[in-house]
C-alpha cells in the first residue's frame, strides 16, 4: 500500500501520483495508493481524483486535523503487508524508488521500517537557494554523525514500515516531530 497524507498540494499531487503509477514492480506488487486529503482548500482532491488508475482512492475530509492524525487513520486503513508513505511536496528521482525502499522487507524476518533519502531541486529563488544550502549542510553533519545512524537521517519523504509495525504506531496529534515518533518507535 502505497499512502498520502496531503493538505494543498495541487501543484505537486498529480505529478506524484503519475510517477507512482509508473514505478517498477517485480518484486512488489503495488495493490492500492490511498491520497488522504487533510482539509484540501486548494484543488488537490481535483487533480488527484483525474489521474486514472483503479488503485488510486482519494480520501476527502474537508476537516484539517494535521499530518499525524492523517497517517494514524492511513496505518489502519492500508491494506497491505508493507505500508509506503510518501510526502505530497516529493517525487521519486527513479522508476524503481518503491521497489528499493521495500528490498529489506524481502526478508521475511524484517518488521521495521525503512526510510529514503530526500534530495533538493535546482531552486529558482533566492530564498530557495538559501535553504537548499541549509538542507545540504544539514546532510552533512547527518551524514558523518555515528555514520550517519542516527536520529537526524532518518526524513521523511519516502518511508516503509511494515503492518505490523505501523498498526501498533499511534502517532501523538500534535507532534511535529511525527517522523521521530516512528523512528524512535
Amino acid at each position: 500500500s502505497i499512502g498520502i497524507s496531503a493538505y494543498n498540494e495541487e501543484k505537486n499531487i498529480g505529478k506524484l501520483l503519475v510517477s507512482l503509477k509508473g514505478q517498477f514492480e517485480k518484486f512488489i506488487y503495488i495493490g492500492e495508493i490511498l491520497v488522504f486529503s487533510d482539509g484540501s482548500t486548494d484543488k488537490t482532491v481535483e487533480v488527484a481524483k483525474k489521474i486514472s488508475d483503479t488503485r488510486i482512492h482519494v480520501i476527502d475530509d474537508t476537516y484539517r486535523q494535521g499530518k499525524p492524525y492523517r497517517l494514524n487513520q492511513l496505518f489502519h486503513r492500508a491494506s497491505g503487508e508493507i505500508i509506503v508513505l510518501f510526502d505530497a511536496d516529493y517525487i521519486p528521482t527513479t522508476r524503481d524508488t518503491v521497489e528499493r525502499i521495500c528490498s529489506p522487507f524481502r526478508s521475511r524476518a524484517f518488521r521495521g521500517l525503512s526510510g529514503g533519502r530526500k534530495k533538493a531541486i535546482r531552486p529558482q529563488s533566492l530564498t530557495g537557494i538559501g535553504m537548499t544550502n541549509v538542507f545540504h549542510s544539514f546532510d552533512i553533519v547527518r551524514n558523518n554523525l555515528r555514520s550517519g545512524n542516527n536520529l537526524y537521517s532518518f526524513l521523511s519523504g519516502v518511508t516503509a514500515l511494515h503492518r505490523d509495525f505501523a498498526t501498533q504506531l499511534t502517532l501523538p496529534l500534535y507532534s511535529l516531530c511525527y517522523d521521530n515518533h516512528i523512528y524512535l518507535e
